[in-house]
């Protein structure tokens, strides 16, 4: 097998073509994360974005795109932003990864959502857990039966809020998408403010990354694009979402509320609204990402095994590493959880950040 690096936007339409095949090819690869465009997307607002042609008698058999920081220390596409990451190919295809990064050139590669399933990086995973999802397949009364057989009551719990906002607010309107700047304009200051609550970085104050919300929107009508949907109590915008669409595969990315009405959970009556507008919208399955928040885990129907990890890094960064998974377990099953969650926020983001120039 021939490894070639190249600039990702100096890929070929034919690559493009046969890229889509191979991510098409395979179950596992259905996440907007995994297309070409978003990679495209990435590349056009930074200048770090490269990708690795993996050919067999001159045919392009996989790509492994990446960023390359300081030092030749390489991260995914989109860094801590991506909640999938892994190698485009058919099922079944090996590949070396002490190889694959030599060839790439890189000094290591770091990942925090690689897919499990690609079971030659096993040996690299420090740490793996469920990246979890609404399977919405059989439509969303299938889904909510599926949830109340489960012993889940949320969804039930969702509908009381949903009953108390509409009598006391006003009628609960879901948008699926909009182009209007007010309502991307509050998904970006109710964000904000969330972030600097929880003292975790703010990913929306950066230029590239704004840069990118606005190539994402701007894909209408396509399979694969940005989508901001919302949720409006009465005349009153409540919750915003902007997310990734590819086909059926929704991938939730920044949902926000306002504290206005907080007490309604306008972010929960959002999820229950969306799932119910699925169907109409094409959708079959929403990816929330990977964490243990107790609307995820009462919400999902589904998992996908993701692993945190790198290849290539040295003894006494492994050492830290294990010791910082050991410290951040300690906190999820501590009962001091919630005081010490901010510190342990900043905590990942210096990690995360500290191999890679993604948040430049």
């Amino acid at each position: 097998m021939r490894i070639d690096v190249i600039p990702a936007n100096r890929l070929s339409e034919a690559h493009r073509e046969q890229w889509k095949l191979l991510q098409q090819s395979n179950p596992d690869l259905q996440s907007p994360f995994f297309c070409p465009e978003f990679i495209l997307d990435v590349a056009a607002v930074r200048d770090d974005v490269e990708v690795a042609v993996l050919a067999a008698d001159e045919q392009p058999v996989g790509f492994f795109p990446f960023q390359r920081g300081p030092g030749g220390r390489g991260t995914s596409v989109g860094g801590i932003l991506s909640d999938f990451q892994g190698v485009i190919a058919a099922p079944g295809l090996v590949v070396d990864p002490l190889r694959l990064i030599h060839d790439c050139g890189l000094s290591s590669w770091q990942f925090h959502r690689l897919l499990a399933s690609q079971q030659a990086f096993r040996p690299y995973h420090w740490d793996a857990g469920d990246s979890v999802f609404l399977d919405l397949r059989g439509g969303f009364e299938a889904y909510r039966q599926g949830r109340r057989e489960a012993g889940s009551t949320m969804l039930s719990r969702i509908k009381d809020k949903s009953r108390k906002a509409n009598r006391e607010v006003g009628p609960v309107r879901f948008v699926a998408h909009s182009d209007e700047p007010h309502v991307l304009r509050s998904l970006m200051e109710w964000k904000s403010r969330q972030y600097q609550r929880i003292r975790s970085e703010n990913y929306l104050t950066k230029p590239w990354t704004l840069a990118l919300i606005d190539r994402l929107l701007a894909r209408r009508g396509e399979e694969f694009g940005g989508v901001l949907s919302s949720v409006y109590l009465g005349d009153h915008l409540a919750a915003v979402h902007l997310g990734m669409r590819y086909r059926g595969v929704l991938h939730a990315w920044f949902p926000t509320y306002t504290e206005d009405f907080g007490k309604y959970s306008p972010g929960l009556i959002f999820f229950l609204e969306l799932a119910k507008a699925a169907e109409s919208m094409g959708i079959t399955r929403i990816d929330l990402g990977r964490g243990q928040e107790k609307f995820k885990t009462s919400l999902a129907s589904g998992g996908m095994p993701v692993a945190e990890g790198a290849v290539g890094f040295g003894v006494a960064a492994r050492a830290a590493r294990r010791m910082y998974l050991k410290a951040r377990q300690w906190i999820e099953s501590s009962r001091f959880h919630q005081p010490v969650r901010a510190a342990y926020r900043r905590a990942r983001g210096l990690f995360a950040t500290s191999y890679g120039d993604w948040h430049r």
